[in-house]
């Protein structure tokens, strides 16, 4: 059900894009080397913030098919991703998800060799949630 809400969202938002969306300069696609990754993870008391830096083999893979591949040490994941604007993606799963809609996330400091990824932080009641990402090529 999931991902029958995001395919429709992202539908929908590929629809308003194309229609308002000049020529992107973002040329996100490739691979990128993980330097540092951090998100929070648990509630309440149990609430911190989790940091990895990268080593080695990591990296995070933006396909031309909307697909992003990462690995971070034994973890591997494919999210779906797409650009909305020269400095906004939508990744699946990538941020806290409200309602089955994820997160904007900011693309900052982008150049050939270096991106940063922001997600939205929130402090709630359960905890303070986000994800900050930055890599290199």
């Amino acid at each position: 059900m999931r991902n029958i809400v995001f395919a429709l969202f992202t539908c929908a938002l590929l629809i308003f894009v194309s229609c308002s969306k000049e020529n992107s300069n973002v040329d996100i696609t490739g691979k990128w080397n993980i330097i540092y990754d951090s998100s929070y993870t648990g509630v309440g008391l149990g609430n911190h913030i989790v940091e990895y830096r990268g080593h080695f083999g990591d990296y995070f893979n933006f396909s031309s098919d909307n697909k992003l591949y990462i690995k971070e040490g034994n973890s591997i994941k494919t999210l779906d991703y797409l650009m909305v604007t020269d400095s906004t993606a939508i990744i699946a799963s990538f941020g806290i998800t409200v309602n089955g809609i994820p997160p904007n996330t900011f693309i900052k400091d982008f150049s050939a060799h270096h991106v940063t990824l922001l997600t939205p932080f929130f402090a709630t009641p359960g905890g303070t949630f986000g994800r900050s990402v930055q890599l290199s090529r």
